[in-house]
């Protein structure tokens, strides 16, 4: 098991992965996030490839958080590093870093859930035989996830979004990280020209599927912004917070 504590590997960033600015930032470092945490699992042989068929479960993806301390063009490799830095009875915490060299350009934070297909709910890692000994118990200088409430009552509408095909993955609901691109766009491409976003938050609170409505709001909250996405019987699917 020790040597599966920690999954690392270089990536080569690719166009198609940047901002509108031709640069690879935050929305792309939680796309790897997402890429080394899957592969992680997969390599401990926990990923979401067999838990369907062996245990009736997959993983789900609850929170996201990614720091970003410098955006990167393509000269060189990105080397990525991902762990599990802990775990109780229901969840897991997979940390990752990333660099280019030296220097770090991001520090992330993904909590994950067993999530039983047949039933719906929520289960225990126990239930997919997970390994107690998974954690590495190595932290990153990431403050924990904060506690993000949505509140319509200030509030601004900014645009809804309808869930569409290309929007779905295996389970036929709407991919986590398509929430990411639906943060982004409460902003207008003369507000990214002023501002880089520096740290972005997801929490993922209810489904959406195919031709669901997301209605996506925006206030400023301090030094952040927060942002809500909404269907129209009033549940919250998306809670977030961004920092410029």
């Amino acid at each position: 098991m020790e040597q599966l504590l920690r999954f690392e590997k270089d990536y080569a960033p690719m166009f198609r992965d940047s901002d509108a600015d031709g640069f690879i930032g935050a929305r792309a470092y939680l796309y790897y996030f997402q890429d080394m945490s899957t592969e992680h699992l997969y390599h401990m042989g926990k990923g979401n490839d067999t838990l369907p068929e062996n245990y009736g479960a997959a993983w789900i993806y609850t929170k996201y958080k990614m720091r970003v301390f410098k955006r990167v063009d393509y000269s060189r490799p990105l080397h990525l590093e991902t762990w599990i830095e802990k775990q109780d009875k229901m969840r897991i915490w997979q940390d990752l870093k990333i660099s280019a060299g030296q220097e770090v350009c991001a520090l992330g934070r993904l909590e994950s859930f067993v999530f039983h297909l047949k039933e719906q709910k929520i289960g225990r890692l126990s239930d997919i035989e997970m390994p107690e000994a998974a954690a590495s118990g190595e932290k990153i200088d990431l403050a924990p996830f904060s506690r993000i409430k949505p509140d319509l009552s200030e509030m601004e509408y900014v645009f809804s979004h309808t869930v569409q095909y290309s929007d779905l993955d295996k389970s036929r609901h709407m991919a986590n990280l398509r929430y990411v691109n639906l943060m982004e766009n409460v902003f207008s491409p003369e507000f990214y020209a002023q501002n880089s976003l520096k740290e972005i938050e997801l929490h993922f609170l209810a489904q959406s599927f195919y031709h669901d409505e997301i209605r996506m709001y925006r206030k400023t909250d301090g030094n952040s912004w927060l942002a809500a996405g909404i269907k129209p019987d009033g549940t919250a699917v998306l809670s977030g917070r961004m920092k410029f």
